[in-house]
């Protein structure tokens, strides 16, 4: 009897949103005919209360959904005479300053690309594997704990070096104060704190090798060019930082219901990172 009435309330519960949106859009709907009609009613009015002709046409509305990038720049500029731009980093390539700076071959690989060129190399992407690799190779399955805290504080420097600075995901003062010591303590268990400090020093690892390209010095280091740290080799693999991201991955998993702030920055690393 009582799972039974559970399941009648569930089931309403269910169809309840569609309900309420089938409500709305009828309201919706008579609100925006009857402010039409009124609208339509009085431009047809001249001062003097006589009719008016009014066009009985309306401008085509283009049928197609699709968001064509290309086009932004091809548009007229307004009466003011500036042009509508789009801040997306792929819509940047099509700011009127930056093509005319831009060489021609950078805009002819660019057009030969196609509007959806990004989600087509996502799809093409293969996987990322799930093997993970031990740092050192010799601390076996239990490597994080055996991991020193060295190499967890520098990546994690790099991190907040490089990519928290563009994208403040993270609250440096809380990660050093709380997360990366309730990971630590716990051995890098199954805790949203773990899989935050792990996609951190994934991150981080990108970092390091970016310091690395540009020789710049490491965050807390005295020297004016990128000197390699003894842990250096921490970040050579293929992608870097892959072992840490499926660490984190493995312990996600279990907390997938997590719907706190941690989680949702779990997650926003996570597509971050995909970017890179």
């Amino acid at each position: 009897m009582i799972i039974s009435t559970l399941h009648r309330l569930e089931t309403k519960l269910e169809g309840l949103p569609s309900t309420i949106c089938n409500d709305m859009q009828s309201v919706v709907q008579g609100q925006v005919l009857h402010d039409f009609k009124g609208s339509h009613h009085l431009q047809g009015l001249s001062p003097g209360g006589r009719m008016l002709r009014v066009p009985s046409t309306t401008p085509a509305i283009e049928e197609s959904d699709k968001f064509d990038i290309e086009k932004q720049h091809q548009d007229d500029a307004d009466s003011t005479g500036q042009i509508s731009i789009s801040f997306s980093q792929h819509g940047v390539i099509l700011w009127p300053g930056a093509r005319k700076i831009l060489p021609e071959a950078i805009l002819t690989a660019h057009e030969a690309l196609g509007e959806n060129y990004v989600i087509e190399s996502e799809m093409n992407r293969p996987p990322l594997p799930m093997y993970i690799q031990p740092f050192p190779p010799q601390a076996g399955e239990h490597w994080l704990e055996a991991l020193p805290v060295t190499v967890v504080k520098g990546l994690s420097d790099s991190f907040f070096a490089i990519f928290n600075p563009f994208t403040p995901i993270i609250d440096k003062v809380f990660y050093f104060t709380f997360t990366l010591g309730a990971a630590i303590e716990s051995g890098f268990g199954y805790t949203i704190e773990s899989c935050l400090v792990l996609n951190v020093m994934a991150l981080g690892c990108l970092a390091v090798r970016a310091l690395q390209e540009g020789n710049y010095p490491l965050p807390g280091t005295r020297s004016h060019r990128f000197e390699p740290p003894d842990w250096m080799s921490v970040v050579h693999e293929e992608p870097s930082g892959l072992r840490f991201f499926n660490e984190a991955r493995r312990r996600i998993g279990f907390l997938i219901c997590g719907n706190d702030i941690q989680s949702c920055q779990f997650y926003l690393l996570s597509s971050y990172g995909c970017l890179l």
